[in-house]
């Protein structure tokens, strides 16, 4: 979710079982292999206010490189298809917005770092936000190394605090969440974490506005915010409680993420109509969101491989025909 400020103090353990030692059998890590190319998919059904309102499948390539010395995954977003549910469903391709998201680089190594790209298309807001979260959850400033055994757990210290505005279609986009994770289960093979995601018991987000601060459920202060610009009709702004669970199934010898399941639930209050300052907004009404997402590693090796290196080419070949390609080049934190 966002440019996450991940703790970077060592998490507080709490075990449900034996403390740790010599004994302990299995320490996550994640194993870089420069060259090694991954394929996923992230399948997303959304439902609002309990009704169904759309799905979509975000298509990801992930390289293996090296920046100074560091080792990265390079992400490609290469293709996005859109059903929306009305009745009948109606699908849309939506590559070209899948397109203009930029390679980005994501580290789950000890001196990496983890961050979200500018995202100019709110349509791959979700889709980019979600695969970053995937990697949070199982980076070590999470202290997922620190769990050995099923059933032992842990408490982040210090909330996270993610912001997705993009400076345009969305000009406000932020939340603050509790982290607890968990081993699950270990096959010979693989391995699998739970990692939950909760509005923390004390506030972390002064709100945009005052009318925005008031729980809207239950005394847990609100933890999520966001204001979209729909143009002509004004700005739409939400706030409320967000929390989310994702279960990730890691392979035992690479630490190479196979799959994930998130369940991403938000019970909040929206404004339409309002103006830039929101002096002026509709009245506000409950909304709810409910978001269940797959993260699914394919059979290597695909056609997308080809695809994603004729758009690696093609991008080249831009930047090359421009007079400034420095200017062209994204920035990478």
């Amino acid at each position: 979710m966002g440019n996450l400020k991940l703790a970077a103090a060592v998490a507080t353990i709490a075990l449900s079982s034996m403390a740790f030692g010599a004994s302990a059998s299995y320490r996550y890590a994640r194993v870089y292999r420069a060259g090694s190319q991954f394929d996923y998919t992230l399948a997303t059904r959304v439902e609002h206010n309990g009704k169904p309102a759309s799905t979509s499948v975000a298509f990801a390539h992930d390289l293996v490189v090296s920046k100074a010395g560091v080792p990265f995954d390079e992400v490609t977003f290469t293709q996005l298809k859109e059903c929306a549910e009305t009745g009948t469903s109606t699908c849309k391709v939506l590559d070209a917005y899948a397109r203009q998201v930029p390679p980005f680089f994501l580290s789950l190594a000890a001196d990496g770092s983890i961050a979200v790209p500018h995202v100019a298309a709110p349509q791959m807001t979700g889709s980019v936000t979600d695969l970053v979260t995937y990697w949070v959850a199982m980076s070590a400033k999470m202290g997922i190394a620190n769990l050995h055994k099923p059933g032992d757990h842990l408490l982040v210290p210090t909330p996270i605090s993610g912001n997705w505005a993009n400076g345009a279609s969305i000009p406000l986009g932020r939340d603050y969440l509790a982290v607890t994770e968990q081993l699950l289960d270990m096959t010979p093979d693989t391995v699998t974490f739970r990692s939950s995601f909760q509005p923390p018991p004390n506030p972390g987000l002064s709100m945009a506005h005052a009318w925005m601060r008031a729980p809207v459920a239950g005394a847990t202060p609100n933890n999520f915010e966001q204001v979209i610009d729909q143009g002509n009709a004004g700005a739409t702004v939400m706030w409320g409680h967000e929390a989310f669970t994702i279960l990730t199934t890691v392979d035992r010898n690479s630490g190479v993420i196979l799959r994930a399941q998130m369940e991403n639930n938000l019970e909040l209050r929206m404004r339409i109509g309002c103006t830039a300052d929101a002096t002026h907004c509709g009245p506000a009404m409950p909304f709810t969101i409910a978001r269940h997402q797959t993260l699914r590693m394919l059979p290597a090796p695909t056609a997308m491989r080809k695809n994603v290196n004729l758009l690696r080419q093609s991008r080249l070949l831009e930047m090359l025909d421009s007079a400034s390609i420095v200017s062209r080049i994204p920035r990478v934190q």
